[in-house]
């Protein structure tokens, strides 16, 4: 065990071993025959070096030589601050009942506390992009820890942790692709957290839930310009303080005392904004090249197991393979208790399965138009939000930038508002989504000066990813770009000569404009321009 040294993390890579230490016994799941805390390298929000603490439960010895797989455990809702640390004050009894069957299957589980819980503050709450990492980069430390481990590695989460699993499970293999991703497991992830508050919302003279102000402390750390101070009486603005630097239960204790008229809580998702942050922490439906496990209980007032089949159906359709358990009678909590068995096992064959046999279905073919294919990226067989969301989320992983970075937050506005200037131009019916025929029907529509507009601002964006000036990609820069697309080099060479109009060997911005118009509402359905979207 490396408890000797404490190591600096300022010159260090995501996920090096900077401490470790005995974790108390009574910390311990049963079936764990020694456990650790320990602090690893890991980046923030905003792409800063950090250290982040978490725990590893090892199993009893297998066979003598034998390695074991990692499972990289993602918990629920704990509190927002470093008093929280499941690491300094234990998973949840119910969490570690079902890590025990982990242990039994001979996964060595290493449970992240998530930046801001157990080291310096804030707590990006209900970001899984943000935490993701997080959750990578405890299993690459722990391959530097004294315990036989090799690269099969699953990754599974519950609550908070199931969400972020999700997001892990679209970022693992591009982020740490050293590791044997073999599948993940989501159980009660909330992926309309949106419903649930609406609900708990509803009624003014209801006592408040408490994780009502958890989720609204979590907005304000990733989106800093959420002003609820401007809606939200003092006793709302002291359960938010509350929130963000107490425990949960201190936060359960003042809300049962006060109802949502008290607080101002009262018609809350009613409000554009609070829609509006809700909506971008929602899970992208989107293809992941692994196979996934979803559970949830019938009575789940977070995710309802019939909600979550839905979900899972979408995740299907979308090309993913999915495993789906309901839980009958079980609420959120109770449902860790029986998915230990399934998703352990699940998980135990898949690590025993040849690496090369885990491929995913292949998505719809949404018609025969190459660009409906490349922007439909959650292979559903329409265009909608989540396309756009899913399409901003892999540019800006493949290039590295942290969720909290100005330049991916530029990204992620310029892709939301070119789905907003196509929907307005081509959403013939009015139902939210574009259809393949409203697509193909875009060569009859002309464009406007909001659509120019739109595209140049995530045109500069984009540029910016390799040329900080964001005015113009020299021949080399734009295959520096390409190539953090996936695009081969003489890929790359073919577009640049077709999208340099005016032959000068380089891109600047109204050529990229250009492109980008030809291909969304152009009549040419080979039209170079999905270098900015990935492949179909």
């Amino acid at each position: 065990m490396r408890s000797e040294v404490r190591l600096s993390g300022s010159e260090c890579k995501p996920g090096t071993l900077l401490h470790a230490e005995k974790l108390p016994r009574e910390l311990w799941p049963v079936g764990a025959a020694d456990a650790f805390r320990i602090e690893y390298q890991g980046v923030d929000y905003l792409g800063r070096s950090r250290s982040v603490a978490g725990s590893v439960f090892v199993p009893e010895a297998g066979s003598a030589g034998a390695t074991r797989p990692v499972l990289g455990w993602a918990h629920c809702t704990v509190g927002l601050n470093s008093n929280n640390a499941p690491s300094r004050v234990g998973l949840l009894p119910a969490e570690r009942e079902h890590l025990s069957d982990w242990l039994r299957q001979g996964f060595v589980v290493a449970a992240s506390d998530y930046e801001g819980l157990g080291t310096p503050e804030p707590h990006p709450y209900l970001n899984g992009e943000a935490i993701a990492d997080d959750i990578v980069d405890i299993v690459r430390a722990v391959h530097q820890l004294d315990v036989s481990v090799d690269t099969r590695t699953v990754i599974g989460g519950f609550s908070q942790g199931g969400h972020g699993a999700l997001y892990t499970a679209i970022m693992c293999t591009s982020y740490a692709p050293e590791l044997d991703l073999r599948g993940t497991v989501s159980l009660a992830p909330p992926v309309r957290f949106i419903d649930f508050i609406a609900l708990r919302t509803t009624k003014g003279d209801e006592l408040v839930d408490a994780l009502v102000p958890v989720v609204l402390a979590g907005l304000q750390v990733t989106h800093p310009e959420f002003a609820a101070e401007r809606f939200l009486t003092d006793k709302g603005m002291r359960l938010l303080n509350l929130a963000a630097t107490q425990s949960m239960g201190a936060v359960e204790e003042a809300a049962a005392t006060t109802s949502n008229d008290d607080a101002g809580f009262t018609g809350l998702t009613e409000r554009r904004e609070v829609q509006l942050l809700l909506a971008y922490a929602d899970l992208p439906v989107t293809r992941c090249d692994r196979p996934l496990f979803i559970g949830a209980g019938e009575l789940d007032p977070i995710l309802p197991a019939a909600q979550a089949a839905a979900f899972a159906g979408e995740m299907k359709t979308a090309g993913n393979d999915v495993t789906f358990h309901g839980y009958d009678g079980a609420d959120h909590l109770e449902l860790l208790k029986p998915a230990g068995l399934d998703a352990s096992a699940w998980a135990r064959a898949l690590v025993d399965t040849a690496s090369g046999d885990l491929r995913p279905a292949v998505g719809r073919d949404s018609g025969r138009d190459r660009r409906f294919r490349v922007l439909d990226a959650t292979g559903d067989g329409h265009l909608s939000a989540g396309d756009f969301e899913a399409l901003a989320l892999r540019l800006v992983q493949r290039f590295g930038q942290a969720p909290g970075a100005p330049l991916a937050r530029q990204i992620r506005a310029g892709y939301r508002a070119l789905w907003r200037v196509l929907r307005e131009q081509l959403d013939i019916d009015g139902d939210g989504t574009i259809s393949l025929e409203e697509f193909l029907a875009s060569s009859d529509v002309a464009t406007s000066p909001e659509f120019d507009t739109t595209v140049e601002s995530l045109a500069r964006a984009v540029i910016a990813l390799v040329e900080p000036d964001g005015q113009v990609l020299t021949r080399e820069k734009f295959r520096a770009l390409l190539a953090g697309c996936g695009v081969g080099e003489n890929e790359s060479g073919e577009i640049l000569a077709e999208l340099d109009t005016n032959r000068d060997g380089s891109l600047d911005v109204t050529e990229i404009v250009a492109s980008i118009r030809d291909f969304c509402l152009g009549k040419n359905p080979e039209a170079p321009g999905y270098w900015l979207f990935g492949r179909a």
